[in-house]
């Protein structure tokens, strides 16, 4: 009756040792894809915030030129106005 009772506790033992081990593994894997569907998304979002970058740094060289050309327009009218 003990070798039952001591086959049937090591059959148990290793049953629970098993599902934990499923449940590890499978709480591993999951934290995986997280980490990986997470550097993805960061991935993803350093080249948006670059594109970003480089629209408005284009952007700014944009607005500089115009506000520059607007001022050359301007000094050269004064220029004539102060030269009549």
């Amino acid at each position: 009756m003990e070798n039952l009772d001591i086959i049937i506790g090591t059959l148990i033992g290793s049953g629970l040792t098993t599902l934990v081990a499923v449940f590890v593994t499978r709480v591993s894997n999951r934290f995986k894809q997280m980490n990986n569907d997470l550097s993805m998304i960061n991935q993803e979002l350093q080249t948006e915030i670059a594109e970003l970058h480089n629209v408005i740094g284009q952007d700014t060289d944009n607005l500089h030129r115009e506000i520059d050309s607007q001022l050359n327009k301007l000094e050269s009218r004064l220029q004539k106005l102060i030269n009549k």
